[in-house]
């Protein structure tokens, strides 16, 4: 039932807009719409922003969500929607920066836009006509000239206004086409998110020691324990300032967390989770019934259900994505 809790109708409102605004299909607004009713939840998957939708790997998950969420639908009365959280805060470039096509010739093509990091979130990165375009050409000179390519340079146009998160977001759910997957994007959450991130700051160190607790018994056991928890840790970037770059807590050696977290509480969108504090996040503002993730990500997922268990959070379930391995078609 607590995983049943609706979100506000404000905050259903705006991902549907945003769902439209992505192109991600009128399954996809009414999912989201329908998180503000009681017995509505989600099954969530997620990836950073890449080059072309990001890597198959991100359709992997879509799918698995996608798939889960349509043979969950309607047991026990209750609503199940697929999401992928789409983590646009990240400041990656270098890792989102990338994408590989095989061209006409079935030779892997590596691609990259020209543009180096500076710490500011992909969503806070404006993209121009011209690195658009530039992309678009490139992509265009290795595919053959097909209907089906054409499709896909279709996907590339850039909107006026749009960032790099954005631009990469419209490519993944025009990929996807109507799945009903609702898209989940930091914009989107960040008014409502204020009291999570100043939890994150004030609950920081039994967050970290059940990180380390729990990542000891993963080694013990023989597993993966995929997050080191440095001294001093804090599961929270903050900002100077809206759109700049993003900084760790913990390299503040003057942090107040009283007075941070009262100014997180007035202004959220000048703090963001890290790898661990963003699904903090989720969990607070949105009734998830269960994460799909790899191998690597369910111990990730067992080290941060340990850290929601020290400070009462409640924890969904965490359950494995579907593999597959792509082969070409004479093969």
């Amino acid at each position: 039932s607590e995983a049943a809790d609706p979100i506000p109708t404000e905050l259903a409102h705006t991902l549907a807009g945003r769902q439209r605004e992505l192109g991600a299909g009128a399954r996809a607004e009414a999912g989201a719409r329908a998180l503000a009713e009681s017995g509505t939840v989600l099954i969530v998957a997620g990836q950073q922003p890449g080059l072309l939708g990001g890597l198959l790997l991100a359709f992997h998950k879509a799918a698995g969500a996608v798939n889960l969420a349509k043979r969950l639908d309607g047991r026990g009365g209750v609503r199940v929607v697929p999401a992928f959280w789409l983590a646009s805060e990240d400041h990656d470039l270098d890792e989102a920066n990338r994408a590989v096509l095989l061209d006409r010739g079935g030779r892997p093509r590596r691609l990259r836009l020209d543009r180096r990091p500076d710490g500011r979130s992909l969503m806070d990165q404006p993209l121009t006509e011209g690195e658009a375009a530039a992309f678009r050409d490139e992509v265009a000179a290795m595919l053959p000239e097909t209907e089906r390519v054409g499709s896909l340079l279709h996907l590339l146009d850039r909107r006026p206004g749009d960032d790099v998160a954005t631009w990469c977001a419209r490519a993944f759910t025009g990929l996807l086409g109507d799945a009903g997957l609702v898209v989940l994007e930091p914009p989107c959450l960040q008014p409502h998110a204020g009291e999570a991130l100043a939890g994150l700051l004030e609950h920081a160190a039994p967050i970290a020691e059940a990180l380390r607790t729990a990542g000891h018994a993963l080694e013990a056991a023989g597993l993966p324990a995929p997050l080191d928890v440095p001294d001093g840790y804090v599961p929270l970037f903050l900002r100077d300032e809206v759109g700049g770059p993003r900084q760790r807590a913990q390299d503040d050696a003057s942090l107040d967390v009283s007075a941070l977290a009262s100014r997180l509480r007035a202004h959220p969108e000048l703090g963001s989770g890290d790898v661990v504090g963003r699904v903090f996040v989720e969990h607070r503002l949105l009734p998830v019934f269960a994460n799909l993730g790899g191998p690597t990500e369910l111990a990730y997922h067992a080290q941060v259900r340990a850290a929601h268990a020290a400070v009462g959070i409640r924890y969904p379930l965490a359950l494995p994505r579907p593999e597959a391995t792509w082969v070409d078609a004479k093969t």
